[in-house]
């Protein structure tokens, strides 16, 4: 477990410098935050589980943002497509809200690639 400090020095240093970084927070942010307001107070049968397992899965990828765990940020992105793709299907059967939980996950694949990228980058360097 990393310390605190280390964490806050992450934390800092993400706003400072780097920007995928700070958008994977962001992103996260929203699937923590605005997917489960937004789906609370607009579709009334929508099974809430299925967005409020977004708030695990949020926490968790933004925990590995943080730590600077490259295979966490994969897992996590998977998981974090995974529900999207459901609540895509749930959105889809009452057609309502699709565009914004589709440009959500086409934002999340693009991480999930990013961080694939960065995992291959690592095994490259272990091997030399």
């Amino acid at each position: 477990m990393p310390d605190l400090k280390i964490l806050h020095k992450n934390l800092k240093n993400t706003f400072k410098y780097s920007d995928t970084d700070l958008l994977e927070i962001i992103m996260n942010f929203v699937i923590i935050v605005i997917n489960p307001l937004i789906f609370y107070n607009v579709v009334v049968h929508c099974p809430m589980w299925l967005v409020l397992l977004g708030i695990p899965f949020g926490l968790f990828s933004i925990y590995k943002v943080l730590t600077k765990c490259c295979v966490g940020r994969d897992l996590s992105y998977t998981l974090n497509i995974g529900q999207l793709i459901g609540i895509l299907i749930l959105v889809y059967k009452i057609k309502s809200l699709a565009y914004p939980i589709l440009f959500e996950l086409i934002v999340f694949i693009f991480l999930k690639w990013r961080a694939a990228q960065d995992i291959k980058r690592k095994a490259r360097r272990i091997k030399k």
